[in-house]
């Protein structure tokens, strides 16, 4: 009985739930197998027995979900990179999403993520930017 504490702690520290730090050039996309490459596009999920999915593209990881592969109820966390960083996580309910001719990601989904709509670099602002909410993204991936 006096083992019980120190299994109880280990046990606890092996239930992580926290995203991975990206390893760009190592970690391979979950759904093209793709190694992934370019910072600022990168997603991930982490469910709630801390299996980690990473995806190089954000259509990757949306076209994923759709698929039923994952029950969304067993999800810990659904998290989006901040366009122009490699690590800046955020979740995908959080961040609002562009599209338009001057994004480039990986795997042509062309979706950037940012905290808000201020934060848009007015480089990829013209005529053909649009802009989404979590929801509005993941019904539009593999509609169009």
């Amino acid at each position: 009985m006096k083992w019980f504490p120190l299994f109880l702690l280990v046990f606890l520290l092996s239930c992580n739930v926290t995203p991975e730090p990206m390893r760009y050039g190592t970690d391979l996309c979950y759904t093209c197998k793709m190694t992934i490459m370019e910072k600022g596009y990168a997603s991930q999920i982490v469910s709630k027995k801390g299996r980690v999915y990473k995806f190089d593209d954000l259509g990757c990881m949306i076209q994923m979900m759709k698929s039923g592969a994952l029950d969304r109820s067993e999800l810990a966390h659904i998290l989006t990179i901040k366009y122009g960083t490699d690590q800046d996580l955020m979740e995908v309910g959080q961040a609002v999403y562009a599209t338009g001719d001057k994004i480039k990601s990986p795997m042509n989904f062309n979706i950037a993520a940012f905290a808000k709509k201020e934060e848009i670099p007015s480089v990829l602002q013209d005529s053909s930017l649009h802009i989404y909410s979590w929801n509005e993204i993941y019904d539009l991936v593999g509609n169009n």
